[in-house]
């Protein structure tokens, strides 16, 4: 049964807005999704480029363009009424240790989501207070290193708590854990 309903939950969700940009901010690649989020991507809106810019920038002072350090995400309001999230990651170095060629950037609509119902959770699965907070920072999606460190607990102890929650909700994911909630 639940794994049905995670299966509804991943065919509900729509694929993303890509487009491929040169080193001039030309668009090469705009998939259908990008069109009907950004209504016209020819006209590439100005958060777009200052993110490939500065994600450009980045590389050239040889610093890591990666997740964890320099800016890659942003978000973009459309009409006033949509929020989309930006991605962007650099692609297509010729030769290893080269400057990438391209930008890709992914577009994807934002959308409400339902809040988690921690103290359902609490009662129904019988949760302990520690395996709550623990689980609230599971939802934001911090690793158990940094989840350790905001607790002053270690690494171990909250995998340990991680699998405790797990056990008790009958969730084989953290995802699942998350989904459970709502």
């Amino acid at each position: 049964m639940i794994a049905e309903e995670i299966l509804e939950l991943v065919r509900g969700r729509s694929s993303p807005g890509v487009l491929i940009l040169d080193r001039e901010n030309k668009i090469l690649y705009a998939n259908g999704e990008s069109f009907r989020l950004l209504k016209n991507p020819q006209e590439l809106p100005p958060v777009i480029r200052d993110l490939c810019n500065e994600l450009r920038s980045a590389q050239a002072k040889g610093r890591d363009t990666g997740l964890a350090s320099g800016r890659n995400c942003a978000l973009l309001w459309i009409d006033g009424e949509s929020l989309c999230s930006l991605r962007a990651f650099l692609i297509g170095a010729p030769a290893k240790g080269s400057a990438a060629t391209h930008v890709m950037v992914l577009v994807e609509k934002v959308t409400e989501q339902r809040g988690l119902n921690f103290k359902r959770a609490k009662t129904q699965y019988g949760l302990t207070d520690r395996e709550i907070e623990v689980v609230a920072l599971v939802a934001q999606g911090l690793p158990n290193k940094e989840i350790g460190s905001r607790l002053f607990l270690s690494e171990y102890t909250i995998k340990d708590h991680v699998k405790n929650v797990m056990r008790k909700m009958s969730a084989a994911s953290r995802s699942e854990i998350i989904y459970m909630l709502k």
